[in-house]
């Protein structure tokens, strides 16, 4: 188990290293990633549209564009896991050939390289919204079990793709369209409640809006959420990653041959 641990450090340390490998800024774009979609979001959203959620006392130029990006930056740590899992164990085949190398650190290590960008923005929002809005309390604290729940389900998706795109190619070109589908379908540009009912029906089993949602509650509005809702995504997340690994070992033995 510790030799497991320490694998995933070393693989998601060189993965998050290589993101930003040969650039003059370096990891200055961590930071300047953000500020700079920030400014574009209240422009196009906050000053072209004039947008807002329909909440009170958040009519500014600023709070569909925090909004938007509060949505976004949760979304990342799924579009993530999504666009790079399925190059995980394909594009490193001299690791199948060995038996003892625990594969699903592969595809994991990418999940966690992938989300500190995430991390990152949701932190630098976190600190506007407290700037701006004044709406720190108690309740910011449950922004932790939002994104740990958030990283669990993207590393269940991610050893599912790892392990089914060594036998079908095609999900590597596959995943960014579901990415863009599972963007406009996560309640990233609007609220739960604008959803017609009729989608409503369906679209309520996407964990991403309820996370989204529950995710603005906290940083944005400082609201009352679900905490019954946020615990079982949380126990949902952990039962989905148990599944898809327990899918992966049961795949893994014939990578061999497929490769």
């Amino acid at each position: 188990m510790k030799q497991e641990i320490e694998l995933l450090h070393s693989f998601a340390l060189t993965d998050f290293k290589s993101r930003h490998r040969g650039s003059a800024l370096g990891f200055l774009w961590l930071l300047l990633t953000p500020c700079i979609l920030l400014l574009i979001y209240t422009f196009v959203f906050g000053i072209v549209f004039e947008r807002s959620f329909d909440k009170p006392n958040s009519h500014s130029i600023f709070d569909y564009a925090i909004g938007l990006f509060i949505g976004i930056s949760i979304f990342q740590i799924f579009s993530n896991s999504i666009a790079t899992t399925p190059h995980s164990i394909i594009g490193k085949p001299n690791f199948i050939k060995k038996i003892k190398f625990p594969l699903h650190i592969l595809p994991i290590s990418t999940v966690l390289s992938g989300s500190v960008v995430a991390l990152v923005n949701l932190g630098l929002i976190t600190l506007i919204s407290i700037i701006t809005f004044n709406s720190v309390g108690f309740r910011i604290l449950y922004i932790v079990p939002v994104v740990l729940t958030s990283i669990f389900f993207a590393c269940s998706i991610g050893l599912l793709l790892s392990a089914i795109s060594v036998y079908l190619r095609d999900v590597v070109q596959m995943s960014s369209f579901l990415n863009l589908a599972l963007m406009f379908s996560s309640g990233i540009f609007y609220l739960p409640e604008e959803i017609p009912p009729s989608y409503h029906t369906f679209l309520k089993f996407n964990p991403i809006i309820h996370l989204v949602d529950i995710a603005r509650k906290i940083i944005l509005w400082n609201e009352q959420f679900s905490y019954l809702l946020l615990f079982l995504l949380s126990i949902i997340s952990v039962l989905c990653l148990f599944i898809s690994y327990r899918i992966f070992l049961y795949m893994k033995s014939s990578f061999p041959d497929a490769i």
